[in-house]
């Protein structure tokens, strides 16, 4: 109350107008809403820091102000540190969200960017509004871990999947469960929509895929897809929706007929377990890689191997198509990304690391120009795709890599490493942007927002998901 009173007080001085020339201007209410965003989680948990919070902030915002007049006026009767040299901006963090009781495993934006979804370890998912961080809604219903989520191309649905055997559909906007899918008798590992949204995959160590109904009050089962005989580890639909491609530890790739749930190719020629599965931009080629140290590529209408990539050396744990589908970026265990041309399977770059590191994840631009690693060697690097040639390294990490992500118009590139902080650098310009502190634990994953490219999102094991304003 006193805070709120010394607030209301030093509204009508234009001081705490005067904010640095990159900020924008900003009233009373939005500071303290900023403030309270940014800090809900510490005063949650111990609401007698907020004085100590407020008087943390920078000079300029009027909570600090209020703060210092509470203490010039002697109405402040606590032990509290005076910051001496604290920073004069805002901290990047523009939202810190908490509340699940463990590990946060997977997370998404809205289309639209207005929401986000994250599901844990708790069993729940948990729906966040983007601009205020206000928790939407509590998402119940699992008995065990959810694994995946994703939201519906028109962002009124969400998709869960869990290791309790089920698939669950929920109301994006009510936050309510609209349908429990079940029939996998083992865990549901992945869940998709398909492109126009009418229909949800879902795959399961129980060998099979299965097909939902995304509306209707009929029964949602549509079709089971039956043929692999060990668990199905990646799914995927074609761009217009009228196949799926299943990848298994059983060393096949299956396509599949969506109208009749028909199997209509077994590509064989994995000698190991496949690991991913995608189908290239134009839907009429398919990628694998396997742990048989191979690359792929399937044309779907000859149902025959188009090539077999055999640069790496030990298993290769991930590919992506660039998005006009010339090429093909893959990560391995031989401490190797490798560009490659997509029909050919003639090898157009290899980004090798001249040490013992190894790759943890990629990401491609949207132009398809450049490749970012994360390593375990606490680098990031960036390459040229065509030509393999490191444009940057970036050494500011202290423990291994684990994710990076590059935002939609190419000029930032961001990782979250294990040693629980969030970089972000410049990629025309290679200079670091920000540096950003509040996890206390692995970032696990790094995320842009779709639309505004300032926009971060970050999960850690430190049982919160962070949003971050990139200024």
């Amino acid at each position: 109350t006193d805070l709120f009173e010394a607030v209301e007080s030093t509204k009508s001085e234009s001081s705490f107008f005067s904010l640095d020339d990159d900020e924008k201007q900003i009233t009373p209410l939005e500071d303290c809403q900023r403030f309270i965003s940014s800090n809900a989680y510490i005063l949650s948990h111990s609401p007698h820091l907020l004085f100590q919070q407020a008087a943390n902030q920078p000079d300029a915002s009027v909570v600090s102000s209020a703060a210092k007049q509470l203490w010039d006026s002697r109405q402040i009767q606590r032990v509290w540190l005076q910051w001496n040299n604290k920073p004069q901006e805002h901290d990047a963090c523009k939202l810190t969200l908490a509340g699940n009781a463990e590990a946060i495993l997977s997370c998404a934006f809205s289309p639209d960017g207005k929401s986000m979804v994250c599901a844990s370890r708790d069993r729940t998912l948990k729906i966040f509004d983007v601009a205020s961080g206000a928790e939407k809604a509590t998402l119940l219903g699992h008995t065990n871990w959810v694994v995946d989520c994703a939201f519906s191309k028109d962002g009124s649905s969400i998709i869960s999947a869990s290791w309790d055997q089920t698939v669950r559909l929920w109301d994006a906007y009510l936050g309510s469960m609209i349908q429990c899918f079940q029939g996998h008798t083992r865990r549901v590992s992945a869940c998709v929509f398909s492109n126009d949204g009418r229909s949800i995959l879902s795959g399961s160590w129980d060998c099979s895929m299965k097909m939902w109904k995304a509306s209707g009050e009929s029964n949602r089962f549509v079709k089971e897809f039956k043929g692999h005989n060990k668990p199905v580890s990646a799914v995927a639909f074609s761009p217009d929706d009228k196949r799926v491609v299943s990848a298994s530890w059983d060393c096949t790739v299956r396509v599949w007929e969506v109208s009749s749930a028909q199997c209509i190719s077994v590509l064989s020629g994995h000698t190991n377990s496949v690991r991913s599965v995608a189908f290239a931009p134009n839907g009429r080629e398919i990628v694998s890689t396997s742990s048989d140290c191979t690359i792929r590529v399937w044309d779907i209408q000859r149902e025959s191997e188009i090539s077999v990539i055999s640069g790496h050396n030990k298993p290769v744990n991930a590919c992506a198509f660039s998005a006009d589908g010339k090429h093909l970026v893959s990560a391995s265990d031989d401490q190797t990304i490798k560009v490659w041309d997509a029909l050919g399977g003639t090898q157009v770059g290899k980004l090798k690391s001249v040490d013992d590191s190894f790759g943890n994840g990629i990401a491609i631009s949207f132009d398809s120009k450049r490749v970012a690693t994360a390593n375990s060697d606490c680098s990031v690097r960036v390459w040229n795709t065509l030509s393999g040639q490191e444009i940057y390294r970036f050494e500011k990490h202290t423990r291994s890599v684990v994710h990076v992500a590059i935002n939609r118009d190419g000029s930032l590139l961001a990782s979250g490493a294990e040693d629980g902080l969030i970089y972000v650098w410049d990629l025309n310009s290679g200079a670091l942007v920000a540096e950003l502190k509040g996890h206390e634990d692995v970032v696990n994953h790094v995320a842009f927002h779709p639309t505004k490219d300032d926009l971060l999102l970050s999960a850690s094991s430190d049982f919160y998901m962070c949003e971050w304003r990139i200024s």
